[in-house]
């Protein structure tokens, strides 16, 4: 099973905090390109990889972590 989170703000870090945590490898990925977010995604842990948003979507599972006037949704698909 592969996991990604689409946005990487507070709640798409605050996910990958989680999947660190237990040590499950997720991809991340935001507009900006992967390295954009590279630092941060480190810095959480080994196991949170950042990547091209057309390569995160291919995951089995998908979170997208999204702010948006003023309400939080997350979204997960399973392929």
């Amino acid at each position: 099973m592969s996991y990604a989170i689409i946005s990487f703000g507070n709640i798409g870090q605050a996910l990958a905090r989680a999947f660190a945590r237990k040590d499950i490898e997720v991809s991340v990925a935001t507009k900006p390109d992967p390295e954009s977010i590279a630092s941060a995604a480190a810095a959480i842990g080994a196991t949170v990889i950042p990547k091209r948003l057309e390569d995160a979507v291919k995951a089995d599972t998908i979170f997208l972590a999204d702010i948006s006037r003023n309400e939080m949704k997350i979204v997960v698909t399973a392929a």
